[in-house]
């Protein structure tokens, strides 16, 4: 009788599946309160390194007026997925503690090399705003 086996170690196998390829979560966050308006600013990035991708499991941004403006104006709080992804939110309110959010499931695998940016920018004149922006990922070997 002859036995076949199949493992992880010989070349003519599958890989293992995503969850069992020594998984580390990558969270990716940007927060802050009181943040006078500013210019289009990059706040936080990830890049999946070598060798591995990243399965991106969800994305939020909060926006919060925490401050009065003299002229509200656009509030942006962004994450740039790559070069073709983006979760864009806007607020435009002078109204203290009014809010914006967006909370998105993803499906999403990002392959190696590919860079995750989150951005915030407040072209109002003068007040301030709350900043909380999340990405989760799920790093694993390709």
């Amino acid at each position: 009788m002859v036995r076949m086996y199949s493992t992880a170690l010989t070349p003519f196998s599958p890989l293992l599946e995503w969850y069992d390829r020594n998984p580390a979560d990558r969270t990716i966050n940007y927060s802050a309160v009181g943040v006078a308006p500013h210019v289009l600013t990059e706040r936080a990035s990830y890049t999946v390194p070598s060798g591995k991708k990243a399965f991106v499991g969800g994305a939020a941004v909060l926006l919060l007026r925490d401050g009065t403006p003299t002229t509200a104006a656009p509030v942006n709080g962004n994450i740039i997925f790559g070069a073709n992804g983006t979760m864009w939110v806007s607020h435009t309110n002078a109204t203290l503690n009014s809010s914006e959010k967006e909370t998105v499931t993803f499906n999403g695998v990002l392959l190696e090399g590919t860079t995750l940016k989150i951005y915030t920018q407040d072209t109002s004149n003068g007040g301030s705003y709350t900043y909380r922006i999340c990405c989760v990922a799920m790093e694993f070997n390709a």
